[in-house]
């Protein structure tokens, strides 16, 4: 129904009115808090009850570690709790589906018919991918594990191809690859 939350010390001193309809800490190393209000608008306030981002978003995911993804009508934008940022960076979509490990680095957008690679923390767009229907499945380093077509490759951190996408799978053997790229250098 019409219950209202806020919240209190140990001492019963109030630190948040209770006027949120959800109200759901960000995690222990942060000091943000994700409320609705009474339209049901999500927004971001601190522990003192400050709105750092206003309520005017439909939705809430986390994306990462430390970023979270707020939808409204304009599209996805990424909060970052560990700078307490709304970046102003706005996409059609974000992908919040691949592995926590690659998350906490990057992750895929989509803006209008482009899909780029992005930093999950930031927003910023690291490169555009070639295709629309490409994707980038994990990294290791500076490599990217690059996705086209159903055949898997690798991309370096600036989007350049580095091995076709001709594989069922790519499995990255570090001794391997670094015999592998010192041959590939050695041909420039």
């Amino acid at each position: 129904g019409n219950t209202l939350y806020g919240m209190r010390t140990n001492e019963n001193t109030t630190v948040i009115p209770a006027v949120y309809t959800s109200i759901k800490h960000l995690g222990k190393k942060f000091d943000y808090f994700i409320a609705s209000d009474k339209n049901h608008k999500y927004g971001i306030i601190d522990s003192l009850n400050t709105t750092v981002v206003p309520f005017e978003f439909d939705s809430y995911e986390r994306l990462s570690d430390r970023s979270f993804v707020l939808k409204d009508s304009n599209g996805s934008h990424i909060f970052n709790a560990q700078y307490g940022v709304l970046f102003d960076e706005v996409y059609d979509s974000i992908d919040t589906s691949k592995p926590n490990y690659v998350l906490n680095k990057v992750t895929t957008a989509i803006k209008g018919q482009r899909k780029y690679v992005i930093d999950t923390n930031t927003g910023y767009e690291v490169f555009q991918l070639p295709n629309y229907d490409d994707d980038i499945t994990s990294f290791y380093k500076d490599l990217y594990v690059y996705k086209s077509n159903g055949k898997y490759g690798l991309m370096d951190y600036e989007g350049r191809i580095i091995i076709e996408p001709k594989f069922d799978k790519v499995t990255i053997n570090e001794p391997e690859l670094a015999k592998y790229i010192k041959r590939i250098d050695s041909l420039w």
